[in-house]
């Protein structure tokens, strides 16, 4: 699938700013419009006035945000056994939370998130979000990701998410893989351009990942059914991209699958990767 067909009349709906380089570099110049979901942390003052300066010095013209706040539950749902909810995920306080934890919040974003989104995405054609599963397991990218697939049926839009997991979203991709089919889009990730972008952000004291952090080679687009149904194929088949991340320890004696994580980790094989996630599909993690 060509470039130029998946981002006709296309935009992009991230949660967070910073959000649009890590995970859509590919596309991301050739998008013609990004939108930013949450920009204030309540627990850190400042931090939206700092994002907000990136997006004044940002090397693309159409780029806006919602000015939500961040509800601050990352590390609040339960990733060995995600439960899905309408707004999100079911998320709890505990001792790996942030300080401004908000699950009525939350809850009230998923609604704002809708509404706004609803008004930003009329006449697009193709709209790029976060996956199901929120990439490397961020309960606010699910968020996202369901507030623009609950409107995917009334606008009529095509909805494009990332191949990006971790080890700690492997059994939440698991449970979405038999909706995906084996239509997909890879491309080279732009590596100049999201380096450039990075160093705008760090220059402001708001880039939230890795200094270090090297770009993968390529990143794939998935879509789904439109309906949500199941796609009538026994073992779709696509390339994923592995993030490895530190987990709590009880989580790390949980995944029976630690052991097969660090062999495909480490693999360039993408056939390794495609057994991997076939394996998942056919045991109950």
């Amino acid at each position: 699938m060509k470039k130029t067909e998946i981002t006709d009349r296309s935009i992009l709906v991230v949660a967070h700013p910073d959000d649009e380089v890590l995970w859509f570099s590919s596309v991301l110049e050739q998008i013609e419009h990004v939108v930013f979901c949450f920009m204030g942390v309540r627990s850190r003052p400042g931090l939206d006035r700092r994002r907000q300066e990136v997006i004044s010095s940002y090397p693309a013209e159409h780029v806006s945000s919602l000015g939500l706040d961040e509800s601050e539950v990352l590390n609040g749902a339960d990733w060995r056994n995600p439960l899905v909810t309408d707004f999100g995920l079911k998320v709890l306080v505990s001792k790996y939370s942030l300080p401004g934890f908000s699950e009525k919040l939350y809850r009230h974003n998923y609604s704002a998130l809708v509404t706004a989104l609803e008004h930003k995405l009329a006449g697009y054609k193709n709209v790029f979000t976060h996956n199901p599963w929120g990439e490397y397991g961020n309960e606010e990218h699910v968020q996202v990701y369901r507030a623009v697939s609950a409107l995917q049926d009334r606008m009529g839009f095509r909805l494009w998410f990332s191949n990006y997991c971790s080890n700690k979203t492997g059994n939440m991709m698991a449970h979405y893989v038999p909706k995906l089919g084996s239509s997909y889009a890879t491309f080279a990730t732009n590596k100049v351009l999201a380096k450039k972008i990075q160093a705008i952000y760090q220059q402001y004291d708001c880039w939230t990942w890795d200094d270090d952090y090297e770009w993968p080679n390529h990143e794939t687009f998935l879509t789904c059914n439109l309906d949500g149904t199941t796609i009538v194929q026994k073992y779709p088949v696509f390339p994923v991209n592995i993030v490895s991340i530190d987990l709590p320890r009880e989580y790390e004696q949980h995944h029976r699958f630690r052991r097969w994580w660090n062999m495909v980790i480490h693999s360039s094989d993408w056939g390794m990767h495609y057994l991997f996630f076939l394996f998942c599909i056919k045991k109950d993690f």
